[in-house]
């Protein structure tokens, strides 16, 4: 894995994926094999074939919050309707958010997730917690995105 995080980092994405997809075959239930993959092939825009190895990756480990909540991002924010599913977007936040504290960019996923579902409140308040959490460890690039999406579902939230 870490030859193929070597490619990945010079820029060799497809050599990488090949070195990843060759740790899958020796050993199959390697969760952080399949997140790394699913990682590489997301950034290639190949989305079906991350959200399998996302997927394969909570399979083999149910705690490995990073795919849950790249996972999720995916379903929320994809127009795509192959890849779109804002209802599992949000129980896997949801589930996700109960398995790890106090991490904004999992709050700022649940909120994506709630105004992807068309629950404009709910992403609202998620988005203020996730914009305290980022705000108090001074995380101001993530505070500056999640405010401006907060603008967004509070906008979105008094139309409904």
């Amino acid at each position: 894995l870490e030859y193929g995080n070597v490619l990945l980092i010079l820029g060799k994405k497809e050599d990488a994926i090949k070195r990843y997809r060759k740790a899958i075959e020796l050993k199959p239930d390697w969760a952080t094999a399949h997140f790394l993959l699913a990682g590489a092939l997301e950034e290639e825009k190949r989305l079906g074939e991350a959200i399998r190895h996302y997927r394969a990756a909570l399979r083999s480990d149910p705690k490995r919050w990073d795919a849950a909540n790249n996972l999720a991002w995916i379903l929320a924010t994809e127009s795509d309707p192959r890849y779109s599913n804002p209802r599992e977007a949000v129980r896997l936040a949801e589930d996700t958010c109960r398995l790890v504290r106090k991490k904004p960019e999992l709050l700022d996923t649940l909120a994506v997730a709630y105004a992807a579902d068309g629950r404009y409140e709910a992403a609202a308040r998620a988005a203020r917690r996730a914009l305290r959490l980022a705000e108090a460890a001074k995380q101001e690039p993530m505070a500056e995105e999640i405010r401006a999406r907060l603008q967004q579902y509070e906008t979105l939230s008094k139309r409904s």
